[in-house]
């Protein structure tokens, strides 16, 4: 863990709240400041990227201390009484493993004596096979079957303990055998009475989980009783003999909450841990249904992961209220110790009480968390584009270490891919001096600090908010804002984001829409968990991983997810242009078009001649560059659409997205196809003079601190900002 980190319970927060910090140090005491965080004067490379402005708020002075993070979904019921006096007890579940015999034990279910401190416990030992294991203080009975288990494959198996025979049994059917599998043994343990603890996918001790499983597991339940072995066939056809039934469990009904929802009427309900994966298909499903909605009793599983992490659990460290008077922007709780440093990024909304400023920066923090501790580097293989790449010192670290979770991009252990992210944990690549792996420049939050260098250089007010806001408030966070600038990728929108911003503009609002690559993956924000995105791959969008088969749906929405183009609701039928390419090789600059209707033409480029060529600077070596989006009627462009400007240069690692692909063809890069280019377009919407500026590359920003911004692209930035604002255009 580096010497000290930290975390905000809010990544937005208005005048007046309060900010609580989560620190972790390893010096005694710490220092917590409140800073503005300010865009750069100059070039990445010429000076520090970002500035802080002390508020003239006294630092505080706190007790430090290391926290730990444990990583590792699992699901508990804090108190399960199975019976007064048990005669034994049936556990049972559907299991679907996925990293057996890894030479871990993984649980998978454990029902703990009144103490913790004896249970029985159902587990897979390190070379995959099942067990059964009985334990009492200084004594534990295990019971094993011969054959490890096949990863994908679905068993159902069964735990008996039979106190007054002074047996257990441990029994298995899979689809490939004709009869079970069964092993039985005396048992020598004292089990006292079976009240306390029920956990599933690990076990507890002392509150602190271990021996995580990594896998399915569907419909888990809890018999008062040893089944008989007819009644343990029943099991697997889903009938349960009622006189002993303590609880069941169906994940499908957990889909929409965060609780473990038990369905047989006892209400023996319990906590989702790190949230497993839900809305997977289970041991009954058939192929036959992809919505978790038409066909629930197929959905009944879960898929737990041994490094899941929606919440580090921090105890909190610094609690800093919010001045009434602070104006709306960028600011940071500057943590200092004896060996180290961090700032952690919020932003704080302008209070409900002022005017809206007219300007409205929306900061993408839903693709912030799409990245969060992104380990590509580590996980993902890019083929034909890798490229040596130097580690930061975060990255250098993540390259290390998962305990703080990873991004939408990575894989988990068992190659199932994060759908989860979270902002409830510290988060290394959201930091104002972070330099992406994959670029060697500020990217994603960074590199928006060079779009807000360039508002703070327009003479103009403005407010900031986040996506998050957007989700929430809906269009009437925009009310009152004439023009409202996004970052350099807001690529990750959620249904709600996407009608406001589509209202918003209908009402006559103006969009300058400064990256590329955006409103591209369906989002989800369940209620319940609000500090978490979810995002489902599919089987289409340039993507590191895709989504297994059935597995398509959000949970928490129920929603279909993949890319918004295939939901009928392209990008371009919202702001003109769509994802065409990405490369990360040199980029390049712009041609200026022909044709331009003039009073366009004179307001954006102030005299620029048509076929002029600009931008052919910033990092990358070009404003067009990165990931880049283009006009296309066919996928949705208005043909209200103008196009000002197109990339001249992109080469061959430059690449179609995997979309527009139906089959491989040769000369698919950008030396030969035409479609390989970056558009910046200008549209009119609907009839109350809404409009959008769009930029079309992720690299726009990296061209604007450009010779202290003295530089066409930065120019031409702030000519349509002006007109917007003048409602010249």
């Amino acid at each position: 863990m580096p010497d000290i980190l930290g975390y905000t319970s809010q990544l937005s927060v208005a005048p007046g709240d309060e900010q609580v910090v989560m620190v972790s140090c390893r010096s005694p005491q710490f220092s917590a400041e409140l800073v503005r965080i300010e865009g750069p004067d100059t070039d990445f490379g010429d000076a520090p990227w970002f500035r802080t402005v002390p508020l003239g708020i006294p630092a505080q002075t706190l007790p430090g201390q290391l926290q730990q993070t444990t990583p590792g979904s699992y699901a508990r019921v804090a108190h399960l009484p199975v019976g007064d006096d048990p005669p034994g007890v049936t556990l049972h579940c559907w299991v679907a493993p996925t990293l057996p015999g890894d030479g871990r034990v993984q649980t998978l279910a454990c029902q703990h004596a009144s103490g913790g401190d004896a249970g029985v416990r159902l587990v897979l030992d390190p070379t995959g096979r099942p067990s059964l294991r009985v334990w009492s203080p200084g004594r534990e009975d295990v019971a094993t079957l011969a054959a490890p288990l096949t990863a994908g494959e679905w068993y159902s198996i069964a735990a008996v303990v039979d106190l007054r025979r002074g047996v257990m049994l441990l029994w298995q059917r899979d689809d490939n055998a004709a009869e079970p599998t069964i092993v039985q043994q005396p048992i020598t343990a004292a089990l006292p009475e079976l009240s306390g603890a029920f956990t599933l996918a690990a076990q507890l001790d002392g509150g602190s989980p271990y021996d995580f499983y990594d896998g399915k597991l569907g419909m888990p339940s809890v018999h008062s009783r040893p089944l008989e072995l007819t009644e343990l066939d029943t099991l697997t056809t889903g009938r349960r003999p009622d006189d002993a039934l303590v609880a069941v469990w169906d994940f499908a009904a957990c889909i929409f909450g965060s609780e473990l929802i038990e369905v047989s009427g006892h209400k023996r309900h319990g906590e989702l841990v790190n949230l497993p994966t839900l809305g997977v298909t289970g041991p009954t499903w058939t192929g036959e249904y992809l919505d978790p909605r038409s066909a629930p009793e197929q959905y009944s599983a879960a898929h737990f992961h041994s490094d899941d992490l929606i919440d580090a659990e921090w105890e909190p460290s610094a609690r800093l209220s919010v001045p009434e008077d602070l104006p709306s922007g960028l600011y940071g709780v500057h943590l200092g110790c004896d060996s180290g440093q961090d700032i952690v990024p919020f932003w704080v909304r302008r209070a409900k009480t002022t005017q809206p400023a007219g300007v409205l920066f929306l900061a993408p923090t839903f693709t912030y968390l799409a990245y969060a501790n992104d380990r590509q580097h580590v996980t993902a293989d890019f083929g034909p584009v890798k490229r040596s790449v130097d580690f930061g010192e975060a990255d250098a670290w993540l390259h290390e270490h998962d305990e703080l979770g990873a991004s939408l991009y990575d894989v988990h252990r068992d190659g199932s891919g994060f759908c989860y992210s979270s902002r409830l944990r510290p988060i290394l690549n959201m930091r104002p001096g972070y330099v992406s792996w994959l670029t060697g420049y500020p990217r994603h939050f960074s590199s928006d600090l060079a779009i807000l260098g360039w508002l703070g250089r327009q003479d103009v007010a403005y407010d900031v908010a986040t996506d998050g806001d957007l989700h929430t408030d809906g269009s009437s966070l925009l009310d009152g804002q004439h023009v409202v600038v996004t970052g350099t990728h807001p690529e990750y929108y959620t249904g709600p984001m996407r009608d406001a911003l589509a209202e918003y503009l209908q009402q006559g609002g103006r969009l300058m829409y400064l990256g590329g690559n955006g409103f591209y993956w369906v989002t989800g924000v369940n209620a319940a968990r609000p500090h978490v995105i979810e995002v489902r791959r599919g089987h289409s969008g340039t993507r590191t991983w895709e989504s297994k088969p059935g597995e398509s749906h959000l949970a928490g929405t129920g929603e279909p997810g993949g890319l918004w183009r295939h939901r009928g609701q392209s990008p371009n039928q919202l702001v003109g242009i769509g994802f065409a390419a990405m490369g990360w090789g040199p980029g390049c600059g712009y041609r200026v078009a022909d044709g331009i209707p003039a009073r366009i033409r004179e307001t954006v480029f102030d005299g620029l001649e048509p076929g002029t060529v600009f931008g052919d600077y910033g990092w990358l070596g070009g404003a067009a560059g990165d990931e880049v989006d283009r006009a296309d009627q066919a996928h949705g462009t208005p043909p209200e659409t103008v196009v000002l400007a197109s990339s001249v240069g992109l080469d061959d690692r430059y690449q179609p997205v995997v979309e527009e692909q139906l089959s491989i063809v040769p000369s698919l890069g950008g030396t030969t196809n035409p479609d390989v280019r970056s558009d910046v377009t200008y549209t009119t919407i609907g009839n109350n003079g809404g409009a959008v500026f769009a930029a079309g590359s992720v690299n726009w920003a990296g061209a604007l601190p450009h010779d202290h911004y003295q530089n066409t692209v930065a120019s031409l930035t702030s000519n349509v900002l002006r007109a917007f604002l003048s409602e010249a255009l």
